[in-house]
């Protein structure tokens, strides 16, 4: 069960949407966030993405950035953008520089972050 606030704040949905909620989005945009997250995982959890995965990590067992144990296998060109699942369109990564690489380009939200 979710845990609800008792205070209000503001929606966490990037952009700066104003709206007040108890909850991490408003009605609107946890709607958006919820259909997102299905298509994405109707892929990500697929058998076929699961063996490529596999497949790709025994071959790339270490972090491209880092060097570390790889346990991620990030696509270069992000499958929104028209990205294939080819092999030279993978990179492995570690779960922290995969964090990293994701926050900093601003492929979470599906959008591209300006940087100074």
């Amino acid at each position: 069960m979710a845990r609800r606030s008792l205070f209000l704040k503001a929606c966490s949905y990037p952009g700066g949407c104003p709206a007040l909620t108890r909850e991490r989005f408003c009605p609107r945009h946890q709607h958006a966030y919820s259909r997102i997250r299905a298509i994405a995982n109707a892929f990500y959890k697929s058998p076929e993405w699961r063996a490529l995965r596999a497949l790709f990590l025994a071959a790339h067992p270490s972090c491209y950035f880092c060097g570390l144990r790889a346990t991620e296998v990030d696509h270069i060109i992000p499958r929104s953008q028209g990205g294939s699942d080819a092999p030279s369109n993978l990179m492995a990564l570690c779960k922290s520089c995969h964090s990293r690489k994701g926050s900093t380009s601003g492929e979470r939200w599906g959008r591209t972050m300006v940087t100074c």
